[in-house]
């Protein structure tokens, strides 16, 4: 049954001069391959370390055991540039290798006020996002998720722009069926 494993594994490796194993079977979030053997699907640098290393200790929080690579290829599953370890070790690695989002401390809570203020004055989340050096995903994350605490009457103008697009939508769908 593990043979069966670890050649059905196998069959989406592509190993790169680099030395790194690149997964060449499907992709899930984040740029990490998955692997589905006997209906159970993982991450595929997960099942790499199962199938060649051993098990996974189940470590500590929501999370548990990571695995981390040396090689700093998402799509990499060597054993040799895998190994364990914690959120934490997983949290500085990024860090250190300069991966951690750009998003995260990018913007102040004054900043982010102030993207409020602008867009409830009709500036464009894809003029605030090239100011501010985040993209415009993150600014409209600030202005639907952050916005009523930070500027209380963002929340009713953003409540009366969805009662117009609501409005234009249903009068726009009353004219396609007239017409």
């Amino acid at each position: 049954m593990e043979r069966d494993r670890k050649a059905a594994f196998l069959e989406h490796v592509r190993e790169e001069d680099s030395g790194c194993w690149l997964w060449t079977g499907p992709f899930g979030r984040g740029g990490y391959g998955t692997f589905k053997h006997d209906r159970r699907r993982m991450s595929a640098h997960r099942a790499a370390y199962e199938i060649f290393t051993g098990t996974i200790p189940p470590g500590e929080g929501h999370h548990g055991t990571c695995v981390l690579h040396t090689c700093d290829v998402p799509h990499c599953v060597n054993p040799a540039h895998l190994f364990l370890g914690t959120v934490q070790d997983n949290n500085a690695d990024m860090v250190a290798k300069g991966r951690q989002s750009r998003r995260e401390n990018k913007t102040t809570r004054r900043d982010r006020q102030v993207i409020c203020e602008r867009y409830l004055d009709g500036e464009s989340q894809n003029a605030l996002a090239r100011e501010y050096g985040v993209s415009q995903a993150r600014i409209s994350y600030i202005v639907r998720c952050e916005g009523a605490k930070l500027v209380p009457q963002l929340a009713s103008a953003l409540e009366a722009r969805r009662r117009c697009e609501r409005e234009r939508q249903r009068t726009g769908d009353e004219l396609q069926e007239t017409g």
